[in-house]
């Protein structure tokens, strides 16, 4: 018996000795190495599955302490060129097609088409001038600068009220008496439309053409003036250290002031169309997704922004070639807007500085209920985007000091006759997603250099 149990007591020292090694293969340095192993694998197939996965996931922007503390083992790091080069890529065709817009809004009648092109310019010299300056001064490394929508419809708003007390004062109001040898108005035709043209053109000739220098020459000292007055603001702003009063303004009363512009926009976009449902629900289709792609961080935004920008064109211009179409017919029929001829950039000063006398001060003073109202939105915008930038990206932001260096750039921007310009926190957000990298300025140099090269192709 005694045998026998000694037996049993040595097969159950043995199974607890395996059992102990089996604890050991499945919780010892074995399964950790292993694990590790997996992780690493796991890493990188969850990077490929993004890297190939346009539709995939992104982190929220911004969102995380885990996300802050990567950020800030990579901050001494330089992201690849590539990524810089693609963000800048990205954020130059968006910002060229907005101040296309911008243009567009700026003179959106049809007496003052001919000086479209100027206000491209205004709006392109803020891109490359502030942009510049802001890749290589400002605190936020991705910063991208240019000016923006809210300052664009204000000009609208002045050259519209300019025009009018013009019109008034050279004698000019009864162009609507005239047509062209269509001989008929439509509805949804601009009221404009033969402002100084074929017979009211010979009726006035010298009118006509001093209206168009007067209105030139008026509209860039009140966009001058108005960035001026904005430098000093930002700039007293920040020095002072004010800024932080500027979010102690009812959040009602700002989204009063951006329901008002989003009217605007909304009602120059059915115009641009020519009130065409066809032309007006196709880009509101592409418009709302793109938006949704970009504020949901759908997808890598290295793929999904140039294919929700390059994809809508590549399709129609599929079906002008399906139709053997050519773009005259396309533009005639309205699909196209008219074509904008080219202007050197030096007659923003001699236009203004160079003809002081064609600037009418009786028809500026009209417009200065309006200026009022526009220094107290474009401060607030800008402020307000300076105290968001925390919660979209990674950094520490001094809005104070930031509203001071926006101060000191915009008075470079007013002796160009240039439009306002500050930061724009959607396209730091567009960088800052396709180069993961809040600390790399490449992007905005490579951005800002590549607007004067698009400013001669206009």
């Amino acid at each position: 018996m005694e045998a026998s149990k000694k037996i049993t007591d040595e097969q159950d020292l043995a199974a607890r000795a395996d059992s102990a090694h089996l604890h050991a293969l499945i919780h010892g340095q074995d399964t950790r190495n292993l694990a590790q192993s997996l992780e690493q694998v796991s890493h990188h197939t969850g990077a490929l599955k993004r890297m190939i996965s346009p539709l995939s996931l992104m982190e929220p922007v911004g969102a995380g302490q885990e996300h802050h503390d990567i950020e800030q083992k990579n901050q001494s790091k330089v992201g690849s060129f590539a990524g810089a080069l693609a963000s800048a890529l990205i954020n130059h065709m968006l910002m060229f097609g907005m101040c296309c817009s911008y243009g567009m809004i700026i003179f959106s009648e049809q007496r003052n088409a001919a000086h479209r092109a100027l206000g491209v310019k205004m709006c392109l010299a803020a891109s490359f001038i502030g942009g510049g300056l802001m890749s290589v001064f400002s605190g936020i490394p991705v910063a991208i600068g240019g000016t923006d929508l809210n300052p664009a419809v204000f000009y609208g708003d002045w050259v519209i009220t300019i025009s009018d007390d013009l019109t008034r004062q050279l004698g000019l109001e009864d162009s609507a008496s005239y047509t062209d040898s269509s001989g008929r108005l439509l509805k949804k035709e601009d009221p404009t439309k033969y402002f100084c043209r074929g017979d009211h053109l010979l009726a006035y000739p010298q009118e006509c053409e001093s209206y168009h220098a007067q209105l030139r020459a008026t509209i860039i000292f009140s966009v001058a003036f108005s960035t001026l007055l904005l430098a000093i603001v930002w700039t007293v702003l920040g020095k002072l250290k004010l800024t932080r009063y500027v979010s102690y303004m009812p959040y009602s009363i700002s989204e009063a002031f951006l329901a008002c512009v989003g009217y605007k926009v909304f009602y120059y976009a059915l115009k641009f169309c020519d009130f065409d449902p066809r032309q007006f629900f196709t880009a509101a289709f592409i418009g709302i997704a793109l938006y949704f792609c970009k504020a949901l961080h759908i997808g890598n935004p290295t793929i999904m922004m140039p294919l929700g920008l390059l994809l809508p064109l590549a399709i129609f211009w599929g079906i002008v070639a399906g139709t053997n179409q050519t773009p005259a017919t396309v533009r005639d029929a309205g699909w196209l807007f008219p074509e904008v001829q080219n202007e050197p950039f030096y007659l923003v000063w001699v236009d203004s500085l160079g003809s002081l006398s064609n600037i009418n001060f009786s028809a500026w003073v009209t417009t200065l209920p309006n200026l009022a109202v526009f220094m107290v939105v474009s401060t607030m915008d800008c402020v307000l985007k300076l105290h968001a930038t925390e919660s979209k990206l990674p950094l520490k932001v001094s809005t104070d000091s930031e509203a001071f260096i926006f101060g000191l750039f915009n008075y470079l921007l007013a002796c160009c006759g240039a439009a306002t310009g500050y930061m724009q926190l959607k396209f730091n957000v567009i960088s800052y997603g396709v180069m993961r990298n809040a600390h790399d300025r490449r992007a905005g140099m490579i951005y800002a250099v590549r607007q004067p090269q698009q400013d001669a192709a206009v």
